[in-house]
């Protein structure tokens, strides 16, 4: 629930309504974001603060591999699988977008 709340502050600083510094605003998101799974968005935030042409840290690339192994071992394992599969219906996906029309 940080996440919203950091980018709301963030865009009140971008129109001049608060008077904080950008900066400080994307090193708490990313220090926030560095426990979770959601490391692409953690990138994305890492090369906001340092630039996008600059190398991303190795800890963040060998928690990126991580997590899509723990990923693939998740969509392998048969409790998982019927959910994946679910979701990834095509013909289920279609045809609930066709009812919502």
């Amino acid at each position: 629930m940080m996440f919203p709340l950091l980018e709301y502050v963030d865009s009140l600083i971008s129109t001049g309504a608060i008077p904080y510094n950008s900066q400080d605003v994307a090193k708490a998101r990313l220090s926030l974001l560095r426990p979770t799974h959601m490391v692409d968005y953690a990138m994305d935030i890492y090369r906001e603060l340092h630039g996008q042409e600059s190398d991303i840290p190795e800890e963040m690339i060998l928690q990126k591999k991580a997590v899509l192994e723990k990923l693939e071992h998740l969509k392998a394992d048969n409790g998982c699988k019927a959910f994946d599969d679910l979701c990834n219906n095509q013909d289920l996906r279609v045809s609930l977008e066709t009812e919502s029309i």
